[in-house]
C-alpha cells in the first residue's frame, strides 16, 4: 500500500523505505514482501505517475486491489487529464506486474 506521507499513521505495519530519497520523502509504503515493491516503484515508468497521483492527490492511494483516486474539489472540465493519469498508472503497474 502506498500513501501520501501525511497519511503515514493509517499504514498497517511499519513503513518500508523504497530506496529513493524522493519517494521516501513524498510517500510512505508497506508491503507483505518489500522485495516485490521496491523494484516496481524504482522503475521511473511507475514512479512518475505514482507520485503524480499519490502526492498530487494526498487522499489517493495505491494498494493490492488497484489505484484509488480521491480528488475532491476538482473541476469537471479537468477530469479527463486526471483520469488519463490514473489509467497510465494502472497500465504501467499491470504491465510491470505481468512481466515480473
Amino acid at each position: 500500500r502506498v500513501l501520501h506521507t501525511d497519511r503515514a499513521a493509517e499504514l498497517e505495519g511499519a513503513a518500508i523505505g523504497l530506496g529513493s530519497a524522493v519517494l521516501d520523502m513524498l510517500v510512505v509504503a508497506t508491503a507483505a514482501d518489500p522485495g516485490d515493491l521496491k523494484p516496481l516503484v524504482a522503475d521511473e515508468a511507475v514512479a512518475e505517475p505514482l507520485l503524480a497521483v499519490v502526492h498530487g492527490f494526498p487522499r489517493s492511494e495505491v494498494g493490492a486491489n488497484g489505484v484509488v483516486l480521491r480528488a475532491e474539489g476538482w473541476h469537471l472540465e479537468d477530469i479527463d487529464s486526471l483520469l488519463e493519469l490514473v489509467v497510465e498508472l494502472g497500465d504501467v503497474l499491470w504491465r510491470c506486474l505481468s512481466e515480473g
